[in-house]
């Protein structure tokens, strides 16, 4: 391909004409080997080569062209005529392909040779529209900046639409006033943004300053307080100490409670009256019955003969019981496991109680007592509190129980006419005594070593001042230690005070409520007699049989 007349540097290759694809070299030899308008009628007038007809022919023909081209420029007013000044503009880089039309590009850029002025999108717009093409409407409208002749076949675009005047604007005088205030306001913002972010950063770094002083307040805070919880700390090792052997304690249970007796933290167990254990205690119950002169616990003015057991219930308490194993091995650790050796303990081996002895280490027996039948639940469920017992018993302030199930009655009241019972007064005149049902409770108790008292001393035992009750057992000769309970001695074992048999407890936790009975009072039919040591035989034998403890 010849190279054309102007160069127009391709837009990826800037040494390649994006017209005739010739390089920038063959460009300036045609430049200068170029002949002017005027040079060339010159030398087709004035000069002749007779020897070269070809050369003659040849600018003739290029004089010819030349003056084609300068009709078309007239005819059309639209080209622009090449002079001189044309080479020194700065060519442009579309070439013949250029669809510019405003004067401010024709004026600052060169064309080459042949490039003639397009139509404007204004007069494309005015010409008729193929009917059989529909154009989409440009979303850019007047604002757009697209040149390419494709985009204004495919898109419409409003009439009062010009390229050139877009890019006329573009220079404008409004536009760059514009573009300054935006520089403004944007560096206005920017300055905006740099206050803010000092301002912020001024309210961290007092933000982090407090943290810094509440931190060293929080450590002096934390100094100072494990300085006041070390002597806590200290008392603490001591009660855990206290806590761990109270709970190294072996909590065994009675074989006969069953597995798992305390599943759940308190229950009640009914005893059925064909077993061997409701048997023994309904037999053990009658055959401590004694007369005590017919004034309380009576039915139609007469002292029982007979207790007639209904019902039977077996108490499974988790508290009371660890209480009772903890006083427990506390009186066993005190004895050295030799409470056999002791005065007390053989005392009873000679004159022995009335219901068996379950554990010797710790003279641990079945007592009976009677109370009022609101005060029972509280029993049942919580113990019993000597500190609130009455200090107007013979011995003071305790907790009472009896060998005799006959003593115990006379404190449980009518449950009727709440009468008939110590303290609530003698006598009863309500009708179906024989059907009245009382409740009587059979405790464990810790006996220990027990302070026998054959002969009674008001002064000793109770003292005459109220204002000092007696709320403990006596001391023991020349010694600072106390006994665990007191007995106080039947005229029938040379005592000279009582009828029967009592034992006081000063200490909570030293009596469990194992059995609770419901009965009823009958003088009709006297209950067999039956000899107490046999009792206390079958007693015995089945609790060798069935009372092997069990760890809980």
């Amino acid at each position: 391909m010849t190279s054309c007349s102007n160069f127009t540097p391709h837009l990826f290759k800037k040494d390649t004409c994006c017209d005739c694809f010739q390089t920038k070299d063959k460009h300036i030899d045609l430049e200068h080997s170029l002949p002017t308008e005027s040079s060339s009628t010159n030398i087709s007038s004035n000069k002749s080569f007779p020897n070269d007809n070809n050369n003659i022919q040849l600018n003739q023909s290029s004089v010819h062209q030349n003056i084609i081209n300068q009709e078309k420029k007239t005819d059309t007013a639209i080209s622009r005529e090449q002079t001189s000044e044309s080479w020194e503009r700065k060519p442009c880089r579309y070439g013949l392909k250029c669809y510019r039309t405003g004067q401010n590009h024709l004026d600052n850029f060169s064309h080459p040779l042949g490039f003639q002025v397009k139509q404007t999108k204004n007069t494309l717009k005015c010409q008729p529209q193929n009917t059989d093409q529909e154009k989409n409407i440009c979303i850019y409208g007047s604002r757009c900046r697209r040149e390419n002749p494709d985009h204004f076949k495919k898109y419409s675009h409003p009439v009062e639409y010009d390229t050139e005047s877009q890019s006329d604007n573009s220079n404008s005088p409004l536009l760059q006033d514009n573009f300054e205030k935006q520089l403004l306001l944007v560096e206005k913002q920017f300055l905006a943004s740099i206050a803010e972010l000092q301002n912020r950063n001024q309210y961290y770094v007092q933000e982090i300053e407090k943290l810094r002083q509440d931190t060293i307040k929080m450590a002096e805070y934390h100094l100072q307080l494990e300085n006041d919880l070390a002597l806590e700390l200290d008392e603490r090792e001591r009660r855990e100490s206290k806590k761990r052997h109270v709970y190294s304690i072996q909590r065994k249970t009675p074989n006969y409670w069953g597995i798992n007796a305390f599943e759940v933290p308190y229950r009640e167990i009914n005893i059925r009256q064909e077993s061997g254990e409701f048997t023994m205690i309904n037999d053990l119950f009658n055959s401590t019955i004694g007369s005590h002169g017919n004034q309380f616990g009576t039915i139609y003015g007469k002292d029982p003969t007979e207790f007639i057991v209904t019902n039977i219930k077996r108490i499974h308490n988790d508290k009371l019981w660890h209480e009772y194993c903890f006083k427990k091995d506390s009186i066993m650790n005190k004895t050295n496991n030799r409470l056999m050796e002791y005065e007390s303990s053989k005392y009873f081996e000679d004159r022995p109680l009335l219901t068996p002895l379950l554990d010797a280490s710790a003279n641990e027996y079945w007592l009976f007592h009677g109370c009022d039948r609101k005060i029972l639940p509280i029993l049942l469920h919580d113990g019993y509190d000597p500190r609130v017992s009455s200090i107007t018993g013979m011995f003071g302030g305790g907790f009472y129980l009896a060998e005799n199930s006959s003593k115990s009655n006379q404190y449980i009241a009518c449950p009727s006419c709440e009468k008939n019972c110590i303290f609530r007064g003698r006598g009863c005149s309500c009708k179906n005594q024989n059907d009245l049902q009382y409740l009587m409770i059979v405790y464990r108790a810790l006996l220990g070593d027990v302070h026998i008292a054959m002969n009674y001393d008001k002064t000793i035992y109770r003292q005459k001042d109220k204002e000092k009750p007696i709320r403990r057992p006596p001391l023991k000769d020349n010694s600072c230690d106390l006994y665990d309970s007191v007995m106080g001695e039947s005229k029938k074992h040379d005592g000279n005070k009582l009828e029967y048999r009592e034992f006081i407890l000063y200490e909570f936790g030293q009596a469990y409520p194992e059995y609770v009975i419901q009965y009823k009072r009958s003088a009709t039919n006297a209950h067999p007699p039956s000899d107490p040591k046999n009792i206390i035989n079958k007693c015995r034998f089945f609790l060798q049989n069935r009372f092997n403890l069990r760890s809980e």
